[in-house]
Protein backbone atom coordinates (compact mmCIF):
# COMPACT_ATOMS: atom_id res chain seq x y z
CA UNK A 1 0.00 0.00 0.00
CA UNK A 2 2.70 2.42 0.82
CA UNK A 3 4.52 2.02 -2.35
CA UNK A 4 1.15 2.01 -4.24
CA UNK A 5 0.35 5.55 -2.65
CA UNK A 6 3.95 6.60 -3.57
CA UNK A 7 3.49 6.29 -7.22
CA UNK A 8 0.13 7.67 -6.97
CA UNK A 9 1.93 11.09 -5.63
CA UNK A 10 4.34 10.71 -8.13
CA UNK A 11 1.94 10.91 -11.22
CA UNK A 12 -0.35 13.51 -8.91
CA UNK A 13 3.22 15.75 -8.74
CA UNK A 14 3.45 15.60 -12.77
CA UNK A 15 -0.13 15.38 -14.01
CA UNK A 16 -0.02 18.78 -15.75
CA UNK A 17 3.14 17.39 -17.84
CA UNK A 18 1.12 14.79 -20.08
CA UNK A 19 4.82 13.37 -21.54
CA UNK A 20 6.58 13.26 -18.19
CA UNK A 21 3.53 11.24 -17.03
CA UNK A 22 3.15 9.19 -19.34
CA UNK A 23 6.44 8.32 -19.09
CA UNK A 24 5.88 7.70 -15.55
CA UNK A 25 3.27 5.57 -16.20
CA UNK A 26 5.51 3.17 -18.07
CA UNK A 27 8.59 3.01 -15.91
CA UNK A 28 6.20 2.42 -12.34
CA UNK A 29 2.99 0.46 -13.71
CA UNK A 30 0.32 -0.36 -11.60
CA UNK A 31 -1.95 -1.93 -14.49
CA UNK A 32 -0.70 -4.16 -16.72
CA UNK A 33 -2.44 -2.11 -19.28
CA UNK A 34 0.72 1.21 -18.14
CA UNK A 35 3.34 -1.44 -19.29
CA UNK A 36 2.05 -0.62 -23.35
CA UNK A 37 1.88 2.75 -23.14
CA UNK A 38 4.25 4.30 -26.09
CA UNK A 39 5.27 7.93 -25.53
CA UNK A 40 7.65 8.26 -28.75
CA UNK A 41 6.67 10.96 -30.34
CA UNK A 42 3.24 10.85 -29.18
CA UNK A 43 1.88 14.45 -28.13
CA UNK A 44 -1.48 13.33 -26.52
CA UNK A 45 -2.73 12.09 -23.50
CA UNK A 46 -2.42 8.39 -23.89
CA UNK A 47 -3.44 6.86 -20.53
CA UNK A 48 -6.68 8.70 -20.42
CA UNK A 49 -7.53 7.59 -23.81
CA UNK A 50 -6.86 4.11 -22.57
CA UNK A 51 -9.02 4.63 -19.93
CA UNK A 52 -11.65 6.31 -22.09
CA UNK A 53 -11.56 3.64 -24.50
CA UNK A 54 -12.04 0.71 -21.91
CA UNK A 55 -15.01 2.68 -20.57
CA UNK A 56 -16.63 2.64 -23.90
CA UNK A 57 -16.40 -0.59 -24.26
CA UNK A 58 -17.77 -1.74 -20.69
CA UNK A 59 -20.44 0.80 -20.96
CA UNK A 60 -21.11 -0.28 -24.45
CA UNK A 61 -21.27 3.00 -26.29
CA UNK A 62 -20.69 2.57 -29.75
CA UNK A 63 -23.51 5.15 -31.09
CA UNK A 64 -25.93 3.86 -33.60
CA UNK A 65 -25.03 2.69 -36.60
CA UNK A 66 -27.12 3.37 -39.42
CA UNK A 67 -27.56 3.95 -43.71
CA UNK A 68 -28.69 7.03 -45.22
CA UNK A 69 -31.33 6.91 -47.73
CA UNK A 70 -33.55 9.88 -49.15
CA UNK A 71 -37.18 8.54 -48.82
CA UNK A 72 -40.39 9.21 -51.30
CA UNK A 73 -41.06 12.83 -49.36
CA UNK A 74 -37.32 13.70 -50.53
CA UNK A 75 -36.42 13.66 -46.64
CA UNK A 76 -32.83 12.19 -45.81
CA UNK A 77 -33.53 9.13 -42.83
CA UNK A 78 -31.97 6.70 -41.00
CA UNK A 79 -32.40 3.00 -41.10
CA UNK A 80 -30.10 0.61 -38.53
CA UNK A 81 -27.22 -0.99 -40.40
CA UNK A 82 -25.52 -4.23 -39.72
CA UNK A 83 -22.51 -3.04 -42.04
CA UNK A 84 -18.73 -3.34 -40.34
CA UNK A 85 -16.90 -0.19 -39.59
CA UNK A 86 -13.02 -0.44 -41.19
CA UNK A 87 -11.09 -2.32 -39.25
CA UNK A 88 -7.76 -0.64 -37.83
CA UNK A 89 -5.45 -0.35 -39.17
CA UNK A 90 -7.19 -0.48 -42.50
CA UNK A 91 -4.46 -2.37 -44.88
CA UNK A 92 -6.46 -1.65 -48.30
CA UNK A 93 -9.95 -2.77 -50.03
CA UNK A 94 -13.14 -1.67 -50.65
CA UNK A 95 -15.11 -0.97 -47.23
CA UNK A 96 -18.93 0.28 -47.17
CA UNK A 97 -19.42 1.19 -43.95
CA UNK A 98 -22.22 2.81 -41.61
CA UNK A 99 -22.44 5.86 -40.42
CA UNK A 100 -22.31 6.54 -36.68
CA UNK A 101 -24.52 8.43 -34.73
CA UNK A 102 -24.26 9.96 -31.25
CA UNK A 103 -26.90 11.85 -31.32
CA UNK A 104 -30.80 11.60 -33.17
CA UNK A 105 -31.19 13.10 -36.44
CA UNK A 106 -32.88 16.65 -35.58
CA UNK A 107 -36.21 16.82 -36.45
CA UNK A 108 -35.93 20.74 -37.19
CA UNK A 109 -33.71 22.06 -39.54
CA UNK A 110 -30.60 23.35 -36.74
CA UNK A 111 -29.26 26.94 -37.10
CA UNK A 112 -26.43 27.13 -39.25
CA UNK A 113 -23.10 27.29 -37.26
CA UNK A 114 -24.58 24.60 -34.89
CA UNK A 115 -22.95 22.25 -36.51
CA UNK A 116 -20.02 22.10 -38.31
CA UNK A 117 -17.86 19.83 -40.58
CA UNK A 118 -14.39 18.08 -41.02
CA UNK A 119 -13.52 15.92 -43.94
CA UNK A 120 -10.20 14.23 -44.49
CA UNK A 121 -11.12 12.49 -48.36
CA UNK A 122 -8.58 10.12 -50.32
CA UNK A 123 -7.48 10.33 -53.76
CA UNK A 124 -8.02 6.92 -55.32
CA UNK A 125 -10.80 4.97 -56.73
CA UNK A 126 -8.55 1.51 -56.70
CA UNK A 127 -9.13 -0.33 -53.43
CA UNK A 128 -5.19 -0.86 -52.73
CA UNK A 129 -4.34 2.72 -50.57
CA UNK A 130 -4.67 2.58 -46.73
CA UNK A 131 -6.67 5.29 -46.34
CA UNK A 132 -10.84 5.67 -45.82
CA UNK A 133 -12.35 8.60 -45.97
CA UNK A 134 -14.14 10.60 -42.69
CA UNK A 135 -15.91 12.79 -41.77
CA UNK A 136 -16.93 14.46 -38.30
CA UNK A 137 -19.71 16.07 -37.74
CA UNK A 138 -19.31 18.60 -34.52
CA UNK A 139 -21.50 19.68 -32.08
CA UNK A 140 -20.27 22.81 -30.96
CA UNK A 141 -23.09 24.02 -28.13
CA UNK A 142 -21.88 20.58 -26.57
CA UNK A 143 -18.41 20.35 -27.81
CA UNK A 144 -19.03 16.57 -28.77
CA UNK A 145 -19.13 14.76 -32.04
CA UNK A 146 -22.76 14.30 -33.72
CA UNK A 147 -21.64 11.75 -36.06
CA UNK A 148 -18.82 10.48 -37.94
CA UNK A 149 -18.76 8.29 -40.98
CA UNK A 150 -15.32 6.82 -42.18
CA UNK A 151 -15.81 4.55 -45.37
CA UNK A 152 -13.74 3.50 -48.60
CA UNK A 153 -16.93 2.26 -50.77
CA UNK A 154 -16.83 1.58 -54.23
CA UNK A 155 -17.39 3.37 -56.09
CA UNK A 156 -15.99 6.85 -54.44
CA UNK A 157 -18.94 8.88 -55.31
CA UNK A 158 -21.17 6.91 -52.37
CA UNK A 159 -19.12 8.49 -50.33
CA UNK A 160 -20.00 11.85 -51.55
CA UNK A 161 -23.26 11.14 -51.42
CA UNK A 162 -23.41 10.16 -47.66
CA UNK A 163 -21.57 13.29 -46.80
CA UNK A 164 -23.92 15.17 -48.33
CA UNK A 165 -26.78 13.48 -46.29
CA UNK A 166 -24.89 14.23 -43.29
CA UNK A 167 -24.45 17.74 -44.61
CA UNK A 168 -27.68 18.50 -45.07
CA UNK A 169 -29.08 16.86 -42.41
CA UNK A 170 -27.43 18.88 -39.73
CA UNK A 171 -26.77 22.20 -41.52
CA UNK A 172 -23.20 21.68 -41.69
CA UNK A 173 -20.90 23.99 -43.16
CA UNK A 174 -17.75 21.49 -44.06
CA UNK A 175 -14.30 22.58 -43.72
CA UNK A 176 -11.55 20.03 -45.30
CA UNK A 177 -8.24 19.43 -47.01
CA UNK A 178 -8.01 20.89 -50.17
CA UNK A 179 -5.71 18.44 -51.97
CA UNK A 180 -8.42 16.11 -52.57
CA UNK A 181 -11.47 17.49 -54.06
CA UNK A 182 -13.83 15.33 -55.08
CA UNK A 183 -16.54 16.25 -52.92
CA UNK A 184 -16.45 19.88 -54.47
CA UNK A 185 -16.83 17.97 -57.82
CA UNK A 186 -19.52 16.20 -56.45
CA UNK A 187 -21.56 19.11 -54.95
CA UNK A 188 -20.30 21.24 -58.39
CA UNK A 189 -22.55 19.25 -60.21
CA UNK A 190 -25.66 19.73 -57.90
CA UNK A 191 -24.92 23.72 -57.26
CA UNK A 192 -24.29 23.19 -53.63
CA UNK A 193 -20.91 24.09 -53.54
CA UNK A 194 -21.23 27.24 -51.96
CA UNK A 195 -23.63 26.46 -49.49
CA UNK A 196 -21.94 23.32 -48.25
CA UNK A 197 -18.19 23.97 -48.33
CA UNK A 198 -15.97 26.18 -46.53
CA UNK A 199 -13.78 28.65 -48.28
CA UNK A 200 -10.19 28.59 -47.94
CA UNK A 201 -8.68 29.70 -44.41
CA UNK A 202 -5.16 30.91 -43.58
CA UNK A 203 -4.44 29.67 -40.05
CA UNK A 204 -0.70 31.26 -40.02
CA UNK A 205 -1.85 34.84 -40.98
CA UNK A 206 -4.30 36.99 -39.10
CA UNK A 207 -7.03 34.14 -37.87
CA UNK A 208 -9.85 37.03 -38.53
CA UNK A 209 -9.04 37.09 -42.71
CA UNK A 210 -9.63 34.30 -45.06
CA UNK A 211 -6.66 33.25 -46.89
CA UNK A 212 -5.24 34.10 -50.06
CA UNK A 213 -4.30 30.41 -50.99
CA UNK A 214 -4.49 29.43 -54.62
CA UNK A 215 -7.04 27.20 -53.96
CA UNK A 216 -10.14 28.11 -52.99
CA UNK A 217 -11.82 25.89 -50.68
CA UNK A 218 -10.37 24.10 -47.06
CA UNK A 219 -7.03 24.35 -45.88
CA UNK A 220 -3.42 23.53 -47.41
CA UNK A 221 -1.55 20.58 -45.60
CA UNK A 222 1.62 22.34 -45.16
CA UNK A 223 3.70 21.13 -42.24
CA UNK A 224 3.20 24.03 -40.47
CA UNK A 225 -0.56 23.95 -41.00
CA UNK A 226 -1.05 20.52 -39.32
CA UNK A 227 1.03 21.73 -36.59
CA UNK A 228 -1.18 24.13 -35.63
CA UNK A 229 -4.46 22.01 -35.94
CA UNK A 230 -2.66 19.12 -33.97
CA UNK A 231 -1.88 21.81 -31.65
CA UNK A 232 -5.32 22.39 -31.52
CA UNK A 233 -6.59 18.92 -31.38
CA UNK A 234 -4.12 18.22 -28.31
CA UNK A 235 -5.22 21.28 -26.70
CA UNK A 236 -9.36 20.31 -26.92
CA UNK A 237 -8.08 17.05 -25.45
CA UNK A 238 -6.17 18.08 -22.05
CA UNK A 239 -7.98 21.10 -21.71
CA UNK A 240 -9.85 20.74 -18.31
CA UNK A 241 -13.22 20.65 -17.81
CA UNK A 242 -15.08 21.44 -14.48
CA UNK A 243 -17.81 19.37 -13.36
CA UNK A 244 -21.05 20.27 -11.53
CA UNK A 245 -19.74 18.79 -8.24
CA UNK A 246 -16.46 20.79 -8.45
CA UNK A 247 -14.48 17.66 -9.76
CA UNK A 248 -12.55 18.07 -13.33
CA UNK A 249 -12.54 15.50 -16.51
CA UNK A 250 -9.80 16.17 -19.45
CA UNK A 251 -11.83 17.10 -23.17
CA UNK A 252 -10.89 13.34 -24.14
CA UNK A 253 -13.42 12.25 -21.67
CA UNK A 254 -15.77 13.78 -24.32
CA UNK A 255 -14.83 11.47 -27.45
CA UNK A 256 -16.90 8.69 -28.04
CA UNK A 257 -15.73 7.31 -31.01
CA UNK A 258 -13.30 4.26 -30.53
CA UNK A 259 -11.59 4.53 -34.02
CA UNK A 260 -10.45 7.92 -32.89
CA UNK A 261 -8.95 6.91 -29.43
CA UNK A 262 -7.22 3.84 -32.06
CA UNK A 263 -5.40 6.97 -33.75
CA UNK A 264 -4.77 8.62 -30.23
CA UNK A 265 -2.75 5.73 -29.02
CA UNK A 266 -0.54 4.75 -31.91
CA UNK A 267 -0.11 8.42 -33.11
CA UNK A 268 3.25 8.90 -34.38
CA UNK A 269 4.29 11.50 -36.96
CA UNK A 270 3.85 10.81 -40.39
CA UNK A 271 1.24 8.27 -39.65
CA UNK A 272 -1.77 7.97 -41.76
CA UNK A 273 -4.58 9.17 -39.57
CA UNK A 274 -8.11 9.98 -41.41
CA UNK A 275 -9.95 10.00 -38.45
CA UNK A 276 -7.53 12.46 -36.09
CA UNK A 277 -7.19 14.42 -39.55
CA UNK A 278 -11.17 15.33 -40.03
CA UNK A 279 -11.47 15.66 -36.13
CA UNK A 280 -8.56 18.48 -36.23
CA UNK A 281 -9.86 20.09 -38.83
CA UNK A 282 -13.43 20.54 -37.62
CA UNK A 283 -12.06 21.81 -34.35
CA UNK A 284 -9.87 24.07 -36.46
CA UNK A 285 -13.13 25.57 -38.02
CA UNK A 286 -14.49 26.06 -34.85
CA UNK A 287 -11.21 27.90 -33.65
CA UNK A 288 -11.84 30.47 -36.32
CA UNK A 289 -15.66 30.83 -35.78
CA UNK A 290 -14.96 31.22 -31.84
CA UNK A 291 -12.50 33.90 -32.81
CA UNK A 292 -14.33 35.51 -35.42
CA UNK A 293 -17.55 35.51 -32.84
CA UNK A 294 -19.61 33.64 -35.34
CA UNK A 295 -21.92 31.33 -33.66
CA UNK A 296 -25.38 29.61 -34.48
CA UNK A 297 -28.28 32.07 -34.18
CA UNK A 298 -31.54 29.84 -32.77
CA UNK A 299 -34.51 30.35 -34.47
CA UNK A 300 -37.22 31.06 -32.31
CA UNK A 301 -39.09 27.57 -32.24
CA UNK A 302 -35.93 25.64 -31.41
CA UNK A 303 -35.38 28.21 -28.52
CA UNK A 304 -38.99 27.65 -26.92
CA UNK A 305 -38.68 24.04 -27.34
CA UNK A 306 -35.28 23.96 -25.46
CA UNK A 307 -37.08 25.92 -22.63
Amino acid sequence: DTNLEYIKNIRKSVKKDKLILQQKTVQQPIDPEDCLISTEENPFPTVEARRQRSYLEEEGITGRHVDLFRNENGIIDAQDSDKNLPEFPYNGGFCDAPVVLYEDIPQIKPPLYKYIAGLDDYKQEESSGDSVGSITIYNRETGRIAAIYNARPDPHKKFHKNCHYLLELFNAECFMENEDMGLKEYLDKLHLTDKYLVKGIDFLADIGMQGNSKRKYGWHPTPKNKSFLLGILKNNLTEEIELDDGSTMLGITAIEDVGILDEILTFKKGQNVDRITSFMTVLGYDYYLTANYITPDIPKEIKENQK
